[in-house]
């Protein structure tokens, strides 16, 4: 707690617990000095308090809450309260007290939160929308990470459309009523990206199902998806009407005012001294979330192997050579590119449906492409390629790749294409 909390406010707030390990049962007692000690504890420390126990202790203990009682008193009477598990088996990270807010996004943070403190279901499916960076994965896994304090984990399924597809095909091999049966035993559904669904029709049908089921037996939903569904032709129109049947909110990509505390949040956890003109130059330079993140790795990396304060010189270096980087990278379209070029081929046929030998043997090479040099997923190859299913993408992908080992002029024709799509950005 020390590496986010000042020595003043463990003062104000941790010396007055009382903390009573009990190693038979694997649990920790906290008891609190009196009721409106315990109130102004869980709204402003409870969420960062128990992440740090759950890494201390591990997986697999529970925390229960007291207040009014003395350690000693029999231990039936710490029960009444009811007990927490202090495990985050969805990402340690992934919480809403390290979720950073503001007014802009408020409404769909405690939306969020209010999904996990009602007993009843009311908004039923919760679908959280936004664009890229704007921390809808994380927001999934704190709800999920919540739940798993009160329900057992194993209740609870977390995943996306790509997981759900692999029970279908792969876990029950096709066998429609036991890949049914799988999920009906989960209490909540939490998807991810639900949106990548349109890979297989087949999946999203049978997805129907699962969501009537939850829906008749009022067993909580949570989506997340871009900021607007995709287009009826692709989305199954029942599974479309379902969906915006439900309470939908929208985050907002970080603004300039969150990603200046998200880098002193960073900071103080790491121990990183910034200066406040730095903190502000870091903020105003790396509009994308996930380019910040990985700037600020790059900062704690400084901070251990140098030894020494950043100075200005040695950021603006950094920011630099990130936007460098940035630069050069390689995006789809220029493989597609370089690709339609070799074969004579336009982007629409190398991206549609015509099946004639020399068209699919290019599309196939260019999802080949798409893989080795982006770690583009399948189904991201099966979208980037026109909604085609992931298991198209895939045997595009094993075939040239066998390819390339008995014939030699597929290996160098790989090779100079390769070399094309690096030359674009050089």
């Amino acid at each position: 707690m020390k590496q986010s909390c000042s020595p003043e406010e463990l003062d104000q707030w941790f010396e007055p617990l009382r903390i009573v390990p009990d190693t038979h049962d694997k649990a920790v007692s906290i008891f609190f000095p009196h009721p409106f000690f315990r109130t102004w504890f869980s709204s402003h420390v409870q969420d960062r308090f128990e992440q740090q126990l759950s890494l201390f202790l591990g997986p697999g203990h529970s925390i229960r809450y007291q207040d009014g009682v003395q350690p000693g008193a029999p231990h039936s009477a710490l029960l009444a309260p009811g007990e927490k598990k202090t495990d985050y088996p969805f990402g340690p990270g992934c919480t809403f007290e390290n979720f950073l807010t503001n007014q802009k996004n408020y409404f769909p943070w405690a939306s969020a939160k209010d999904i996990v403190s009602q007993k009843e279901v009311q908004f039923n499916p919760f679908v959280i929308c936004g664009g890229n960076g704007a921390g809808k994965t994380h927001i999934i896994k704190a709800i999920a990470n919540e739940l798993s304090k009160i329900y057992d984990k194993n209740l609870i399924f977390c995943g996306t459309p790509e997981d759900i597809n692999t029970i279908f095909k792969t876990q029950y091999k096709g066998d429609i009523f036991k890949a049914r049966q799988y999920f009906y035993k989960y209490k909540f559904l939490l998807i991810d990206d639900l949106h990548t669904i349109t890979d297989s029709q087949t999946v999203q049908e049978e997805f129907i199902t699962i969501f009537n089921h939850f829906h008749e037996h009022r067993k909580q939903m949570v989506f997340s998806c871009p900021e607007k569904l995709p287009a009826p032709s692709a989305l199954n129109p029942k599974l479309k009407s379902r969906l915006e049947a439900g309470l939908a909110v929208t985050l907002k990509t970080p603004d300039l005012e969150i990603r200046v505390k998200y880098v002193h949040h960073v900071c103080k956890t790491k121990k990183i001294k910034l200066s406040k003109e730095q903190v502000l130059t870091l903020a105003q330079r790396c509009q994308d979330f996930r380019h910040l993140q990985g700037l600020l790795l790059k900062l704690e990396a400084f901070k251990k192997i140098m030894h020494k304060s950043l100075l200005d010189k040695d950021l603006n270096q950094l920011l630099e050579s990130a936007e460098e980087k940035t630069t050069e990278s390689i995006d789809p379209q220029d493989i597609l590119s370089v690709v339609a070029e070799h074969y004579q081929l336009s982007l629409k046929t190398l991206i549609g449906k015509e099946r004639h030998h020399t068209t699919a043997l290019a599309r196939q090479v260019a999802m080949y492409l798409c893989r080795t040099l982006l770690g583009c997923s399948y189904p991201e190859l099966g979208r980037l390629f026109g909604g085609k299913d992931h298991s198209t993408a895939m045997y595009a992908v094993k075939k040239i790749l066998t390819l390339q080992t008995d014939d030699a002029d597929m290996k160098t024709l790989v090779t100079k294409l390769t070399n094309r799509c690096r030359m674009l950005r050089e």
